[in-house]
Parts: C-alpha cells; structure tokens; sequence
C-alpha cells in the first residue's frame, strides 16, 4: 500500500506505481484532508511538521496515535497546538476503529456540504470543530480529550466515543458540557454515570441520535433522561446496549442535578417529595418508582406529545420483558425496531406475537429485528405476513440453539408481505417433517449428489420471485438470506 498526495487530500491509495512522496513545505500549503497511520511513520513521514505547514486543513484522520509514543505509535499532537496550526478543522479521528466505518464518510460528505453552501457567507459562520471521533487508550480518555470539547462545546455536532483501554470517567465533563448544536451522540464503553448523562442530554437541545453502548455496570433512568430532557421529542433514533434500565417516567431526581436542567426539561418535573438518605449522606427528589406499567406509560406519553422517534434498538438489555417492547410499539413514528434478547429470554412466546400484531396496528414498521428469540411458531409468521409496510426482517434463536420454522407458514408470509425485500435468518432449521422427507426421497430417487440438501431444495422450488443463498457450511442449520428479485 503507497501513499499518494495530491494538493487537495493525503490519504491511502491503491496505487503501487508512484513512490511516497516527499512532502515538502509546498505540498501541503493548500491540504484540506489528511488520513495519516502508521505505515506513513515507517516511510520516515512525520505527522507534526505536516501539521504546521497546513493552515488549511480541514479534515484529520489520525489511526496508530498514542498520547506518549507508546506501543510504537506515532505520537499525538498538542491539541490546543493543533488548532492554532490548523484553525479550519472541522473533523478530528483519533484510533476510531469500527467508528470510522460507521460516520466517516456520511460526516465528511455532509461537511463538505455544508462548506459549499456556506462559502459566500463565510464571514457569518463560526469557526470551529464539528465532529470528534475517538477511541480511549491508555493515558487518553476523559481527562485528555474533555478540553477538546469543551473549547469547541458550541460548534460541535457529532460526538463518537469508544474504549479500547481505559480508567477514567466522563461524569464531570459530561455535567459541564453545553452542546447547543449537537446533532450526534455515540458512547460506547465509557464511564459516565445516570446523572452525568442525563446532564449531558439535557444540555444538547439538538440532539437527534443517541447511542449509549455500555460494557460495564451502569444503571440508567430512561424514563428521566427521555421526559426531562429538552430534545427527547425530536430524537430520531436510540439505541442502547448492555445497560440497566428503569421506565420511571415521573422523576426520582438528584436535587445536585436540577440546576443543570434546560427550563424546558424542569417544567415536565411534577411535584417532589425529598427523602433524607443519611446513612450515604445524599437527599434524593422521590416522585415515584417503577412498575410493570411504567415502560407503557413512558412510550405512550412521547408518542402524545409528538415524539419523533423512527429507529430504536435495544440490545443485551436484561429488563427488556413483555412490557418493554410492547409499550415501544406504542410510537406511531417507529419505521426500525431491534431487539436483541438476553440469553434469559424474559418474555412469552404470545407476547412476542403482540409485539407483531401491535406493530402493523399502531406503526408503519420498514425495518424489524428480533434477535436470540426461541421461537418464529405458524402464528408469528402468519403476523408478520400482516406488516404492510415491512422491508427487511432478521432473526436468529437462542444462543447454542436453532430458530426453527415451520416451511410453509415462511412462504405463506412472503406471499401475503407486499413489501418484503429481504430476510435473513442465522442458525435456521427449517420444520414440518412432511414436507422435508418428500424432498428428500425426490433427492434420492433423481440424484446421486449426497451433498443437495431437502431444506434448500425445498426453499429454492417453492419461494417464487426470491432468491435464496445459505452462507453456512452445516448441512445441520442454515444461516438464509431470502432476497426479493428485482
């Protein structure tokens, strides 16, 4: 891999027949972007000089950086050096990983966007950082990178944070951040706590995305942080991973919390009652505790007062039981739903099945996922046959076992579904012994072939107007894709 240069960008190119350049003071006077790893080090290309000949730059992508050198990374620069060397960033990446894969390219097109139209009004725009993406290492999280965002808090409108290593906690940055264009959030694996975040929301009025992936013990309000929170109605999507959650949707608040609230969030606030704890020294706001109902409560009053919700997905989250997804399908905006169960599957098998029929009663479902489930039985299948505007449909079973599905009910459904574009099932054994030992005898009787497999056979004659692909190697289960022919 070579890397090439051009006046407008460095980055990583497929092309073997040019050496590296030599990057000369010239060369990168008038660079807007520059994707700069390791490989670029090891051909004695050097990150910091190229930084303070670049007045320009206005998108940096840095991947193999540490904070020290460490590891045999290159090493980091001086952030508060950085923008003055390059006052125009807008887009800063730092070790993102999977992150880069997810926003890079979205953020960079809609920046460059927003650049064009702005270019005649330059004057009226304010400077500074839009997006931040990066990846704690050891001796850099929190404490790091908190004056990055609290230097650039009113222009930012993406943050994207995960973990590789680290021991240190956001809760103060996150109590003091103001974000008023904040547009994006993803935590994935940092620490914070309730408080903190529910600070944090409350303080980004813009807020559209919200992604809160957590790999260690944090308990977290939503019915707090959805109904006392100024952008909760303007949400688009939400996704949670790995959290405890509670649906209290009146308040237990922390008085220490209230001075942080938007007015807009203190006025949903009802009436408190405050408890003395004296044996941990804290004076907590009681409103009220959670209950069966609350999950419902809480979803059906976002869906009166106008929530925008349209994608939500729930992952790994051990409270999510009958209630939890039935109450979602209250909100009539909802095109996406994922729910990806626990190995504790804390539902009923007909719940499940009114989940499906709430959905094509009270939503326009496009998109549904419904992961790690024990059963797709005739009924489900029929219910889903029955979601009008449904696109893609994924499943899977239980962790170590199979998602079994009786044959024909699955044709059935796409018959009946005039919008199904896509299905695909992991770990899928097809039922209904009838149906499968006639394929088989048919095999036997006009194949030599040991290999052709009844299930497949059955699949590929009997779904019209789709093809079917199995990407597993077991003749045992299958992992389908179903793809409507266009």
């Amino acid at each position: 891999m070579i890397h090439g240069i051009s006046q407008r960008s460095i980055s990583n190119v497929d092309d073997v027949s040019n050496p590296p350049p030599s990057l000369s003071p010239n060369d990168t006077t008038h660079l807007t972007q520059f994707n700069f790893d390791s490989t670029l080090k090891e051909k004695n290309i050097h990150l910091i000089p190229i930084l303070q000949r670049s007045p320009h730059l206005e998108f940096l992508m840095m991947q193999g950086g540490s904070y020290h050198g460490l590891h045999g990374g290159f090493l980091l620069p001086d952030f508060h050096q950085l923008f003055i060397w390059c006052p125009n960033l807008i887009y800063l990446e730092i070790n993102t990983g999977h992150l880069r894969y997810e926003y890079r390219d979205i953020w960079m097109k809609r920046l460059t966007k927003n650049l064009k139209e702005n270019t005649d009004k330059s004057s009226q725009v304010k400077k500074g950082l839009r997006c931040f993406l990066a990846c704690e290492e050891e001796e850099f999280g929190a404490q790091q990178m908190g004056p990055i965002l609290q230097h650039h808090a009113d222009t930012l409108e993406l943050i994207a944070l995960t973990v590789n290593t680290t021991q240190q906690t956001w809760v103060s940055v996150f109590q003091q951040l103001q974000l008023p264009n904040l547009h994006t959030l993803l935590c994935d694996g940092t620490q914070y706590d309730d408080t903190s975040m529910r600070a944090l929301v409350s303080h980004s009025p813009h807020l559209q995305h919200l992604t809160l992936n957590a790999d260690n013990d944090i308990h977290l309000h939503l019915g707090k942080l959805l109904k006392m929170s100024s952008c909760a109605l303007q949400l688009k999507s939400l996704h949670l991973g790995q959290l405890y959650l509670s649906y209290d949707e009146t308040q237990s608040v922390d008085p220490n919390l209230i001075p942080l609230l938007s007015p807009m969030a203190l006025a949903t606030v009802p009436p408190l009652a405050f408890v003395d704890d004296s044996l941990h020294g804290t004076t907590t706001a009681v409103a009220s505790t959670d209950d069966d109902k609350a999950p419902e409560r809480l979803f059906q009053y976002l869906n009166d007062h106008g929530c925008q919700l349209n994608e939500i997905s729930l992952k790994f989250i051990i409270q999510v039981n009958d209630t939890v997804p039935i109450a979602i399908a209250h909100v009539s905006s909802l095109t996406s739903l994922t729910i990806d169960f626990t190995i504790i599957n804390l539902y009923m098998d007909d719940e499940l099945l009114l989940l499906i029929q709430k959905l094509q009663q009270e939503t326009r479902i496009e998109h549904l996922k419904l992961f790690h489930i024990r059963t797709l039985d005739v009924r489900m299948l029929d219910a889903l046959g029955d979601l009008s505007y449904l696109k893609t449909f994924q499943s899977c079973g239980k962790i170590f076992y199979l998602l079994e599905l009786d044959g024909w009910a699955l044709i059935h459904m796409l018959e009946k579904s005039p919008r199904v574009s896509e299905i695909h099932f992991r770990n899928l054994k097809i039922t209904g012994v009838s149906v499968i030992d006639q394929y088989r005898r048919k095999i036997e009787n006009e194949s030599d072939d040991e290999e052709n497999d009844p299930t497949m056979d059955f699949l590929t004659d009997n779904i019209k107007g789709y093809m079917v692909i199995n990407h597993a190697l077991s003749t045992t289960y299958f992992d389908v894709d179903i793809r409507r022919i266009l």
